[in-house]
Formats: structure tokens, sequence, C-alpha cells
């Protein structure tokens, strides 16, 4: 299937890739700050002992801005809703490579990024699967409560502290990485306690509900309950875009299309080892154990799509969205997945297709790091936990990580969810799309082998080159107007779409690497 998905993007795929170098979807800012803030607090169970424990957040910012109400990204970590190491992986914390390489590049664009941690805790090596299954729903609502709290603190901190982070409350949207991504989508949509109802989320011997509102409180954190504190009640909970990579959604159900709601955006792995790419059951790196089904991103967004959360996306210029036409024709390609029948993406969520089991390629991690993490649990702790085992099993379905690799994913998504967080978010696009003609485009030779020179009469500002995946493989700068790429870094036999930027547009043109 894969040689037969690469020839299809190679002959179908339009040559409208684009990228409009505006600020929210280029990076505009080079250096960010980052501030490490409490956006509440609420009963942790993470020790065993019920107890209060501060809810922290680590906000991003551009350096040299002189925006004053700037929309808001709220990043919710992965992690399998344990702390690192404890989860049996490299990653939970704001100190995820991952978390920091997409708060940073939200910031130089232009927003303020916020990344936050929620409260953590569940039993995944309980004998008993209702045990496993419901500690870990109570972990997902926890951070949904969490979410949510942060959003209200942030418009709260506009209100009554004068807005120290500069931010418009009418502009926020979430996005989720991992476990982060059940996060962002569980908090757009859950809102109804018949949602916690449905037979799988019940104790299979018992039939009562594993989510008691009584115990855990109510689905925002602003009523009380035996193990929640109720924070800045009076404020919205509510945000426009919930961005998931690699997560999942409890239940498709729960989207509604209710114009409270926001709209979806996700990416996916087609063989994720953990979570459902399509519908299935969770399986949690911690102990590979069989969890609950959900619904992966394939299903959600289609969800979000067919309900109508998704329609402010519609319309979306070809010239800010340079994924579009590969997801039009993955949306094209049937599959079977567990038995369902789809396609390989729908409107609004792309799919990354791997020769092998990945779940995250965009995550990446530092071996000596993670010694020294592991060193200083175990000395805290009196835990046993081995550096090397954590590495070699994170390799196991992320053999080749590297930040090169993490970053080159992360190119694509971006690619694809700015345009979808700047459309829902309402923010402002001027982009001209121009003929070469107008600059004299000289181009060739095309096909090419070693090289590409490229002329214009006007400067060429910027040149990017996308493969048939739309991947961006290269990204240079020029100011110049004669330019020769170099190709031999490239692989042969292969199409490739090269993005050229003037002062008085951008236009594309279709490369053939033999």
């Amino acid at each position: 299937m894969k040689n037969f998905i690469l020839i299809l993007l190679t002959f179908l795929i339009s040559a409208a890739v684009a990228e409009a170098q505006v600020r929210y979807l280029e990076p505009v800012f080079d250096e960010v700050t980052v501030q490490r803030e409490e956006y509440g607090s609420n009963i942790s169970i993470i020790t065993g002992q019920p107890m209060e424990t501060p809810l922290l957040m680590d906000v991003y910012q551009p350096v040299g801005d002189t925006e004053t109400e700037r929309p808001v990204i709220i990043v919710p970590h992965t992690g399998s809703f344990l702390p690192p190491i404890f989860n049996g992986t490299t990653s939970g914390d704001l100190g995820d490579s991952t978390l920091v390489e997409v708060c940073t590049r939200l910031a130089q664009r232009g927003y303020v990024a916020v990344g936050m941690t929620y409260r953590l805790g569940w039993q995944p090596e309980a004998a008993d699967p209702n045990v496993r299954k419901g500690s870990l729903l109570q972990a997902v609502y926890r951070s949904v409560q969490d979410s949510r709290t942060c959003v209200r603190n942030l418009r709260r901190t506009v209100d009554e502290e004068n807005n120290p982070f500069g931010i418009d409350q009418d502009r926020i949207g979430m996005f989720g990485i991992g476990s982060g991504g059940y996060v962002s989508f569980a908090a757009g949509c859950l809102d109804d306690y018949s949602e916690v109802l449905l037979d799988k989320f019940l104790d299979s011997q018992t039939n009562l509900p594993l989510i008691d509102t009584t115990i855990l409180g109510n689905f925002d954190a602003t009523e009380a309950g035996a193990l929640c504190i109720p924070n800045h009640v009076g404020y919205d909970s509510d945000f426009d875009i919930a961005v998931n990579i690699g997560g999942a959604l409890g239940d498709m159900s729960w989207i509604d299309g209710r114009e409270n709601e926001p709209a979806y955006c996700g990416f996916h792995c087609l063989r994720d080892p953990f979570a459902p790419w399509f519908r299935g059951i969770v399986i949690v790196p911690t102990t590979r154990e069989n969890v609950v089904e959900v619904s992966g991103t394939r299903e959600a967004v289609q969800m979000a799509n067919d309900r109508g959360n998704n329609t402010v996306l519609e319309g979306i210029p070809a010239a800010i969205d340079p994924i579009q036409p590969i997801v039009d024709v993955l949306s094209g390609i049937p599959v079977d997945y567990n038995g369902f029948q789809t396609t390989l993406a729908t409107n609004n969520m792309y799919t990354f297709i791997t020769p092998d089991l990945q779940g995250s390629p965009w995550d990446w991690w530092d071996l000596n790091v993670i010694r020294a993490k592991v060193a200083a649990i175990n000395m805290q702790f009196g835990t046993n936990f081995d550096a090397d085992l954590i590495h070699q099993n994170g390799l196991l379905t992320n053999a080749d990580m590297s930040a090169q690799k993490a970053r080159t994913y992360l190119d694509t998504v971006f690619a694809y969810a700015t345009p979808r967080i700047y459309t829902a978010l309402e923010l402002s696009v001027n982009n001209d799309e121009i003929a070469e003609t107008d600059v004299e485009l000289k181009f060739g030779p095309n096909p090419a082998t070693a090289f590409v020179n490229i002329e214009a009469n006007e400067k060429i500002e910027k040149l990017q080159v996308f493969d048939a995946r739309g991947l961006l493989v290269k990204s240079q700068e020029i100011n110049q107007h004669q330019f020769r790429l170099p190709l031999l870094d490239l692989q042969r036999n292969q199409i490739y779409f090269v993005r050229m930027e003037f002062g008085s547009g951008y236009l594309i043109k279709q490369l053939s690497l033999h």
C-alpha cells in the first residue's frame, strides 16, 4: 500500500503547496521568553494520599513583540497520565523536547503559548481491569478539569491582573501532544454527565459509573467535590480550536456540534501501537495492557466535520494551506482498520504513513538527560529504574529517533495546523500568488539531477522545498536575484515542490528529480 500511496501522491498532488509569510503562520520572531506560573491548585492523588497541589504552566512569549492582545494556545504535554520515568517512557512533563519545540514555534509565530501540566496518577498495574480503566478515566477527567481551569485563569488574568501576558481572551486554542491530545479533544466537548455513562465507562461488575462527580467535581472544576477545589469560578472555559497529535477521544458521541464546541484538527500515525488511529483499544506504554475502546483522531475529526464543528475551517485559501492537496489524495484512498472501512484521511486530519510501528515520531530525547533524571528519581524514591532500558523501549516504536526527524514531522504538523488555528481564531490574511512572468522567472534544468538554477528580476527572499508527502525538506533565506539550488541530498526519481517568496508574493514550481 505504501508504494501505491506514494505513486498517487507523486502524480496527483497539485502544485499549490504554499504558506503565507505572515504573523501567526510563519516565524516572525527569533527569540522567546519562558516564565513559570501557577494557574490554580487542586487535589492530586499521585502520592496515594490526596493533597492539594499547585497546577503549573510555562508561558512562552516572543521577544520584541509590540502587540498587547495576542491569541493564546495552551499545550498539554504527553506522558500516559503518569510522571516521566514512572510511566515507562522518557516524556511526561513541561520539559519534554516536543512540548518545548511546539511552544517555541508558536511563540515565534506571534502567539502566546502556554505549556501546561495537569494532575497525574492512576493504577496501570492493577490486576482488576475495572480499576485500570476506572483510574485512567478519572485521570483523564481531572486533566480535562485542569485544562479548563487553565483557560479560565488566562481570562482571569486579563480582568484581575491587567493582562500580564498580553493575550486576547477571545482567541484561545488548545494543542495537545500525545496524552495531551486526549486532553485537548475531550476538553472541547465533554460537557454532559450522560457522556460518561456509556456502557464502556461503567464498572463491568457493579454496573456503576466509573466517574462520580460528587467525588471528582463537575467537568469544569468550578463546583466542589471530595477531590476537587473550585478554581476561577465565573470565567468562561470554552476555547476555539482543539489540535491533537497522537491522542484520541473517549467516544465520538461526545462531539455534539454545539455552538460552544471548538473546531477539531488532528494528526496520527496509521501504525500507532498505543492509541488507535480510527477506533480501537487504548494500550498504555507503561504496561502494554488493554484499557478501554476510544475513537482515534481519524474518527473524531470526521465526526467534527459531519456535525458542523469544522464549518469554520471551510474555504481556507490554498495559498496558506500547503498540505491540503495531500490530504485530498489520502482522503480518496480506502483502508480497512480493525474491520472499519474508511479512508486514509479526511479534511482537517492528516495521517502519517510510517514503514513500521510508530506512535510519536515527533518525539525525541537526550539519553544523558534521561540517565540524570533516572539517577535523581532512584535516589529520591528508592526505585531501581534503568535509564538505558527506558531508552531502548522508546526506540522500539521510534527506532530512528532524532531531533532532526522529530522537527521534520513537526514541520508538516505546523504547515497543516497553523492555517486552521489561524482561521478558527479569525485572524486576518494577506497573501498574493504571482505568475512566473511577473518576476521573469528562469527555473532549470527541470527535470534535474544535481542542481537547479533559479533567476528572477525581483529578489528571491526565501525558498522552501516540500516532498510529495508534504514534508518540508529544505528551507533557506536567499535575498538575491540568482540562486543555485543543490539537489544531491534529495531522493532520486521523486517529485518535489519549490516555493519561492518575493516581495510582491509567492509562486510554486513542481520539480522532477531523476
